[in-house]
């Protein structure tokens, strides 16, 4: 009897060892599914994957040819949360992170986005910053659109969305203030962004922008399209 109660506890505390290996193993991964509140106000230095990460994989990694939906060059696809965290995100540890890694390559014939589509900076430094915080699929509101600069509004909008297909070495450049500021006074710009008819939607193959992003353009061109 003495033998069946021991082999019992054993057998109790095999089970009970495998759940917890378990709940271990599903508390270790990363939540793909969760959606994004993005009614909550954006706190100050916060990186927000909805708002500030998905627009720059949107606009110079998951286009048609690229990394984009029904393409996925080498079968990676980069326009979603779960494929971005699927395709190479450590949370916490950027420079464990493949995508991180092949962005601050410095061989031409690796580094992406390939040039002439490098990512600026500042979008590096905001995708280290969001793995850093935990690589979290979170969003904010923040809409703004009376206090509107080129600097920081307008331009890192277009070079998000529109900067791997409008570069220095594109039929129409927009990376400078004046490539902007022509496209706005020739009434392109907002005719593409707006997807009026008559004018190519852009930026292409992606959702239109918010009311919110179109109004900062609206806001800027407005007050006279400065250079601020």
């Amino acid at each position: 009897m003495k033998m069946f109660r021991i082999a019992a506890i054993q057998a109790r505390l095999g089970v009970g060892l495998i759940g917890l290996v378990l709940l271990a193993t599903a508390s270790c991964r990363h939540d793909t599914t969760q959606v994004p509140d993005t009614n909550v106000p954006c706190e100050p230095g916060v990186v927000y994957f909805k708002n500030e990460i998905l627009p720059i994989f949107q606009g110079n990694c998951a286009y048609a040819g690229c990394h984009g939906q029904g393409s996925a060059k080498d079968f990676v696809k980069l326009d979603d949360y779960a494929s971005i965290i699927r395709s190479g995100i450590k949370p916490g540890k950027p420079d464990g992170s493949k995508i991180y890694e092949a962005i601050i390559e410095t061989n031409p014939d690796d580094v992406m986005p390939p040039p002439p589509a490098k990512l600026t900076a500042a979008q590096i430094d905001l995708i280290r910053r969001w793995i850093e915080q935990g690589a979290l699929n979170n969003g904010c509101k923040s809409c703004d659109t009376l206090t509107v600069t080129f600097s920081g509004n307008v331009k890192p909008m277009i070079d998000n969305a529109c900067g791997s297909c409008h570069n220095p070495s594109q039929r129409l450049d927009l990376s400078t203030w004046q490539a902007v500021k022509t496209a706005a006074e020739s009434g392109k710009l907002m005719g593409a962004l707006e997807h009026r008819p008559g004018f190519l939607p852009m930026p292409q193959g992606t959702p239109k922008w918010s009311d919110c992003e179109l109004g900062k353009v609206r806001t800027w061109i407005r007050d006279g399209m400065p250079n601020n």
